[in-house]
C-alpha cells in the first residue's frame, strides 16, 4: 500500500479529500491528516510517506516550503499541491520542485484520480527491477479498472453525458481505456438462480465469476472490454474489428457453457446475455444499452434462447386496459373486500392466460405493473393499516425471473402468503354477515343500494343490520357506499379518459352536479382538479 499524508489548513478541505477517493481500492493508505505546515513535515520525517496531498498555504510552513525541505530529505516523495488560487508564482515553484499536479479548488474527483494513477505509474517505472514490480502492477490494473466502471456508471445514470461526443483519444485517457477505431457494443450477462440460491452473497459470488470469465474470454476477440456488475448482472462493453461479431458470439456461448457448468457451487443456475446493435462510434451507446436490457427482457418470448440480439419487436395490438377492464377491476377488488384469496388468484389465473400467445415483452412487463398496482390498489384500501412492498419492488423481483410462468407462480405465491398473514387477524374482526354486505356493496355499488335490501341479503331487519354495521366497521350503511363510490371513481379518473359525467354514472350517481359536490367534500378537489392533479 502507498502511504499518503493529507495537510491542509481547512479541515472541511481535509474531510473532502480523506472521502473524495476510494483510497483502498487505489491501493493507498492515508497515515495522517495534519492542519499545519510545521506538524506536517514533522509527520513526513517520520512516516515517511510516498505521498503528500499539500495545500500551497498553511501556518508556520507553506506548501512550496515543505516540498522543498522533504525533497531534501525524502527526494522520492510525490507532491500534489491543492490551492484556492491560480497563481503562476506558486505553479513555477511547484514545477521546480516536481511536484506531480497542481489542483485548484474545488477539487475534483476525476482529476485527482487521474492523478493518483499517474503517481501509480511513475511508481511501477520506478520500481520495475524491485520485488514490488507484480504488485504494483495489480494496483495499477485494479485503478484502472475502477476507473474505466466510471464510464460504464456515467452512461447508465445519464444519457447526455458528454463522454458520448467526445474522441477515443480523449475517452481512452480520461477512463485509462484501450479503444481503437473499429465497432463497439453493450452486452447484458444475467443469470438466473433457484429461490433457495438467491441470497445475496451467493449471487455476489456469482456475479465475480462471470465478471472475470467474461474479461478473460472477451478480451480475446475485442480490442477493449470494459465490465461492471449492475442490478444482479454483468454489463459489458466492448470494442471489436468485426461488426458482425461472429468470433465474439463464439465467446459468449463458452462465458454461458462455463458459467452454467458451475453446478457444484451455484445449483442449476441459467445464464441469458442480451446484446445491444453494433454501432461505428461511441455516440449512442446509452439507446443500446437500453436496447441490450430490451433483448434480455426479450428472454420471455424467446423460447428458451440464452444468447438474444436486440430486435424491435412488433407490436401486440392489446391494450393493457382492453384487458384489466373496469369488470376485471371491480372483481378483483371485491374480493379483496371479502378477503377471498382465493377468488384473486383464480382471477390472477385468468388474466395470464392472456399472455400464452404473446410475442411482446413490453406488453408482458406493463400488463405485469398493472395488475400489481391493482393489487397494490386492494391492499391500500382494504388491508390497511396492512403494507406490501412498492410497484419498485416488484418490478424488480420481475426481472430476477427467466419465464413468464416463473414470474406468476411467484406472485400468486407471494400474494397468498402475505394474505395468511394479513387474515389470521382481520377474519376475527369482521363477521361474516357484514363481509357479505359488504361483497355485495362492492359488486352493485354502480346501482342504486338500500338498507332494506342489503339487511334481507344478511338476514337481519334494517335496523339491527344499521347497527351492527356501524359497531363493525366504524361507519353508517351510507357512508361506507359513498366511501366505495369516491373511491372508485378516483381510480377511474387515474386510469380512465372518460368523461366525469360517464364516471358519475359508473359509480352510482346520474346528478353530475350532486356527485361533483360530494366528491369535493369528501377529497377536497373537484373530479377535474383531482385529475390534473394525479392523473
Amino acid at each position: 500500500m502507498l502511504k499518503v499524508i493529507i495537510a491542509d489548513d481547512e479541515e472541511k478541505v481535509c474531510q473532502l479529500l480523506t472521502h473524495l477517493v476510494n483510497w483502498n481500492d487505489m491501493g493507498m493508505e492515508i497515515v495522517a491528516v495534519i492542519n499545519d505546515g510545521k506538524k506536517a513535515y514533522d509527520a513526513i520525517c517520520n512516516l515517511k510517506p510516498d505521498i503528500v496531498v499539500t495545500d500551497i498555504r498553511m501556518p508556520n510552513y507553506d506548501g512550496i516550503d515543505l516540498i522543498r525541505m522533504t525533497k531534501e530529505l525524502l527526494p522520492e516523495t510525490y507532491f500534489i499541491i491543492i490551492s484556492g488560487y491560480s497563481q503562476f508564482e506558486y505553479a513555477k515553484s511547484a514545477i521546480q520542485y516536481g511536484v506531480e499536479n497542481y489542483l485548484l479548488k474545488p477539487i475534483k474527483s476525476k482529476e485527482l484520480v487521474n492523478t493518483l494513477t499517474k503517481i501509480i505509474e511513475k511508481h511501477a517505472l520506478k520500481l520495475s527491477d524491485s520485488l514490488e514490480k507484480n504488485e504494483l502492477k495489480i494496483m495499477l490494473h485494479t485503478s484502472e479498472e475502477k476507473v474505466k466502471k466510471n464510464l460504464l456508471a456515467e452512461l447508465l445514470v445519464d444519457p447526455e453525458s458528454k463522454i458520448t461526443g467526445i474522441g477515443i483519444k480523449e475517452l481512452n485517457r480520461e477512463f485509462c481505456c484501450h479503444f481503437e477505431t473499429g465497432y463497439y457494443t453493450i452486452l447484458i450477462i444475467k443469470p438466473f438462480m433457484e429461490p433457495e440460491d438467491k441470497s445475496k452473497e451467493v449471487l455476489s459470488l456469482l456475479l465475480t465469476k462471470i465478471l472475470c470469465t467474461a474479461k478473460e474470454k472477451l478480451e480475446v476477440c475485442c480490442e477493449e472490454v470494459v465490465t461492471m456488475a449492475w442490478e444482479g448482472q454483468v454489463l459489458c462493453l466492448i470494442n471489436t474489428e468485426d461488426p458482425t461479431l461472429t468470433a465474439v458470439k463464439k465467446q459468449l456461448n463458452k462465458i454461458r457453457i462455463e458459467i452454467s457448468n458451475l453446478q457444484d457451487i451455484f445449483s442449476n443456475v441459467k445464464i441469458v446475455i442480451g446484446i445491444g446493435q453494433v454501432a461505428d462510434s461511441l455516440s449512442n451507446m446509452h439507446q443500446i444499452l437500453q436496447q441490450a436490457q430490451t433483448a434480455v427482457m426479450d428472454r420471455l418470448i424467446r423460447n428458451g434462447e440464452c444468447i438474444i440480439e436486440f430486435k424491435e419487436n412488433s407490436q401486440s395490438g392489446k391494450e393493457v386496459f382492453d384487458v384489466i377492464d373496469t369488470q376485471v377491476r371491480n372483481r378483483i377488488l371485491s374480493y379483496f373486500e371479502v378477503l377471498d384469496i382465493d377468488g384473486i388468484l383464480s382471477e390472477l389465473t385468468e388474466l395470464w392466460k392472456v399472455l400464452e400467445e404473446t410475442k411482446d415483452s413490453q406488453f408482458i412487463y406493463q400488463y405485469y405493473n398493472e395488475i400489481v398496482s391493482l393489487l397494490l390498489y386492494g391492499v391500500k384500501n382494504y388491508m390497511s393499516p396492512y403494507q406490501f412492498p412498492d410497484l419498485t419492488w416488484y418490478q424488480k423481483k420481475f426481472n430476477s425471473f427467466l419465464t413468464v410462468p416463473d414470474i406468476f407462480q411467484w406472485l400468486k405465491q407471494h400474494i397468498s402468503d402475505e394474505f395468511d398473514k394479513f387474515t389470521a387477524e382481520k377474519r376475527i374482526q369482521d363477521s361474516k354477515p357484514m363481509r357479505q354486505a359488504k361483497q355485495y356493496i362492492n359488486e352493485n355499488y354502480n346501482k342504486e343500494i338500500t338498507l332494506e335490501n342489503v339487511s334481507s341479503l344478511t338476514g337481519f331487519n334494517p335496523a339491527y343490520f344499521s347497527a351492527l354495521f356501524k359497531k363493525e366497521t366504524g361507519e353508517n350503511f351510507m357512508e361506507y357506499i359513498m366511501k366505495v363510490r369516491i373511491q372508485n371513481a378516483k381510480y377511474l379518473l387515474i386510469q380512465t379518459n372518460k368523461d366525469i359525467g360517464d364516471i358519475a354514472a359508473d359509480v352510482g350517481y346520474t346528478d353530475l352536479k350532486y356527485f361533483s359536490k360530494l366528491f369535493k367534500k369528501k377529497t377536497g378537489l373537484n373530479p377535474s382538479e383531482f385529475r390534473k392533479l394525479y392523473g
